[in-house]
């Protein structure tokens, strides 16, 4: 086992905290890393701090620190890095006047990041990088026409749409040059902005707002949890009906500020063969066989992240709150193995693209790889 930290813990209140790790091809490992705030019910954060890269020779570098959105006087939400590990986009609002994406080529350091206005009526667009490289697809929410408004659509309502920006127009000039204001410098500043560009716009019928949402292995579905538990799965080619599952039966459920039921999904996932769903809900996880098979949840509770094996996905691993990793079945639920470091707590977690290897991140910086045999 091997361990390091991939930014220096600076011991601040709410501590740092790696939400999120992904390996890319050549074996470069991505650490998200934001800030945590245990007084919610699980791992909860307000943003991404920065995301670092860690060379197979081990060398740690950053790739995005917060103070890059702000230049653009932004406020940014969670960054997407590209499976090959090359663009990084990130969820941008430029408070009264449009969300956007802030997409920067890894491979032309000293360029400037584009803009991508992605005409958001309200919250984050989410970004979801295709698997072909080739493509990145945006959830947004946008307004209904002003023809579709009358007594039971009012005009300040609004669908939740995918749309396809592909990657070869990065290289284009702007098209456009937007004047907003910098909120860290307080003054005009002239941002040049893509305008639109989109194609294939897929109206989500079971997606809402600042859900968690997924793309399959193929790139054709996308899936969305809800506050509730439940959990659609919808075509983008738009040929087959949407599939939906509701909350399982045991799944945890906790009284909000209005004293609703809360069954919130906090983390989603394909498998790599596109036949399971993984999520977790309230510390509890869950996988759903999307061919109909019986799902099943976890017993323990706690659970903060987990990743499928890229072979197949017959193995997924979970990381805890209480610091341990445990292997399971994918297809039972079965508990193959389980990992104890008795130090602090882990919360992401992810597998090398050859499957020997497994990640996991916890707090302060700290990250932990292992052989997967061993």
């Amino acid at each position: 086992m091997t361990e390091f930290e991939v930014c220096p813990d600076a011991g601040g209140d709410p501590p740092k905290c790696v939400i999120r790790l992904q390996f890319a091809p050549g074996g470069e490992l991505f650490a998200w890393v934001g800030s945590y705030h245990p007084a919610y019910s699980g791992p909860r954060w307000t943003h991404v701090d920065a995301v670092y890269a860690r060379a197979a020779s081990g060398t740690v570098s950053t790739v995005y620190e917060d103070a890059f959105a702000m230049r653009y006087g932004h406020k940014a939400k969670v960054p997407e890095v590209s499976p090959d590990g090359r663009y990084v986009a990130i969820p941008a609002s430029m408070e009264e006047l449009e969300s956007v994406l802030v997409v920067t080529d890894r491979t032309r350091p000293k360029a400037d990041p584009v803009l991508i206005a992605t005409r958001s009526y309200m919250g984050y667009p989410r970004p979801l990088f295709h698997p072909n490289g080739k493509d990145l697809w945006v959830v947004v929410d946008t307004p209904l026409p002003v023809g579709d408004t009358n007594e039971d659509n009012p005009p300040d309502e609004y669908f939740t749409e995918a749309r396809r920006w592909a990657l070869a127009r990065f290289a284009k000039a702007p098209r456009r040059a937007d004047t907003t204001l910098n909120f860290v410098m307080y003054q005009a500043e002239q941002v040049e902005m893509r305008c639109a560009g989109w194609t294939d716009p897929r109206r989500l019928e079971h997606c809402e707002s600042d859900e968690q949402v997924a793309l399959s292995p193929c790139g054709r579905y996308v899936a969305s949890g809800s506050q509730s538990g439940a959990v659609a799965v919808e075509d983008l080619e738009g040929t087959e009906e949407a599939r939906t599952f509701p909350r399982a039966a045991g799944m945890p459920v906790r009284r909000d500020d209005w004293d609703e039921e809360v069954c919130e999904v906090t983390h989603l996932g394909f498998s790599p063969d596109g036949a399971r769903l993984a999520l977790i809900a309230e510390g509890q996880l869950s996988v759903i066989p999307l061919s109909g098979e019986k799902r099943w949840v976890a017993k323990a509770k706690g659970v903060t992240g987990f990743a499928f094996h890229p072979e197949g996905g017959a193995t997924l691993c979970a990381v805890f709150d209480s610091g341990h990793a445990r292997t399971f079945d994918a297809a039972t639920g079965a508990v193959q193995k389980e990992l104890r470091w008795g130090k602090k707590p882990l919360y992401s977690v992810a597998f090398a693209p050859d499957g020997l290897t497994c990640a996991a991140g916890g707090l302060g910086g700290r990250v932990v790889i292992w052989d997967v045999d061993a």
